[in-house]
């Protein structure tokens, strides 16, 4: 993570932002994968009203390297204090999915993990028993982690290449359950 020499008032309008803002709600249905999620823009509709209000905002950049895709995602203050991180993964083919479709899917999933956990909000289930969530702070996601892992060790990525080859899934398609048991079986 990067940020300018001082975040004082950026941190103190975040403190303001998240004793506002509330998780978001699994709006939208995954059929491939049978799981729910919420979809970006609901995460910006929740979000941008409070952190405007609070003199923030987040802009979030497509960026690439060597094969990688990712999103660059930076929170500014009206102060001109900022902090930002990137989180850049390898572009696997999907089947039956052009390159563009392919590098849209990521990058829409990476803008939508990564703008809610710059902001500190958590996806949840909408069970009818939630009245208000409580927010959470942020935390590295486990394709951030994963990433990174592969980024430090070459034969450590081959083999997560190989295994999401084999699923005939893009990385970016993996669960965080997949990818934290790929992250144990490192550690481990």
């Amino acid at each position: 993570m990067q940020m300018s020499m001082d975040i004082t008032l950026l941190a103190v309008g975040m403190c303001k932002v998240q004793a506002e803002i509330e998780n978001v709600v699994k709006d939208k249905k995954n059929p491939f994968f049978k799981s729910s999620y919420a979809d970006l823009g609901s995460i910006l509709d929740m979000c941008r009203p409070i952190l405007s209000k609070h003199g923030l905002s987040v802009v979030q950049f497509p960026c690439h390297l060597e094969g990688q895709v990712g999103v660059k995602t930076m929170l500014m203050h009206e102060s001109g204090q900022w902090m930002y991180e990137e989180v850049i993964i390898p572009i696997e083919s999907e089947k039956g999915k052009s390159i563009a479709q392919t590098l849209g899917s990521i990058v829409t999933y990476l803008r939508r993990y990564s703008y809610a956990a710059c902001v500190g909000i958590a996806q949840v289930d909408d069970d009818g028993n939630i009245v208000k969530q409580v927010s959470v702070p942020a935390q590295r996601l486990p394709l951030e982690r994963l990433s990174d892992a592969m980024r430090a060790d070459a034969a450590f990525k081959a083999r997560v290449l190989d295994y999401t080859k084999k699923l005939d899934i893009a990385l970016s398609d993996l669960t965080n359950d997949q990818i934290e048991k790929i992250l144990s079986k490192k550690e481990g």
